[in-house]
């Protein structure tokens, strides 16, 4: 009997150390420390849309939202053409960086971000002007660039698949809105 009280007591006193904690973690007056988690989850967030590689998701509308030209690349380590782009990739990555939004998704480690885009062929780029809307120079075709339409016949995607220089991506993202 007296083990029975020992136990409800226990199971009392999770229940309400539980309650404690989640009430203090939901309220909107917070303490100070919870304040600075959340500012810090917000600044790592911030600081993702900034990263090269993309390893579980991207969201577009997040990135988009920064108002910069987009550039997401699409490859693998063990094509030839992608080995071959990704010291200009990386090179425009570092000198563009907070002034565009650069990423690189291997196909491999992240096939999830991969089938959301026109990639059957790799390495495939993904264009977006600054304003969020996709890349569309007059000169597209003689470029390599491909548009991609909904079923409303609106343009939603600009592609290019094959290796780019950085001279050549360099002139893109000025053209798609670039400053500095």
């Amino acid at each position: 009997m007296k083990q029975y009280f020992i136990t409800i007591a226990i199971f009392l006193l999770v229940i309400a150390v539980w309650n404690y904690k989640n009430a203090s973690t939901h309220s909107s007056g917070g303490a100070s420390s919870s304040n600075a988690e959340t500012s810090t989850t917000n600044n790592e967030v911030e600081e993702s849309a900034f990263t090269l590689e993309v390893k579980k998701s991207l969201n577009l509308d997040y990135l988009k939202s920064f108002h910069l030209p987009i550039i997401i690349d699409f490859g693998a380590d063990w094509c030839p053409p992608c080995r071959q782009m990704k010291p200009n990739f990386e090179k425009i990555y570092k000198t563009y960086q907070k002034k565009a939004i650069i990423k690189y998704t291997d196909t491999d480690k992240a096939p999830q971000v991969a089938r959301q885009f026109p990639t059957q062929y790799i390495p495939t780029q993904v264009f977006f002007n600054s304003d969020g809307t996709p890349y569309a120079p007059q000169n597209a075709k003689e470029r390599g660039l491909e548009f991609h339409y909904n079923s409303n016949n609106e343009h939603i995607l600009t592609t290019h698949v094959g290796a780019l220089s950085f001279e050549q991506m360099e002139q893109m993202l000025k053209e798609m809105g670039m400053n500095g």
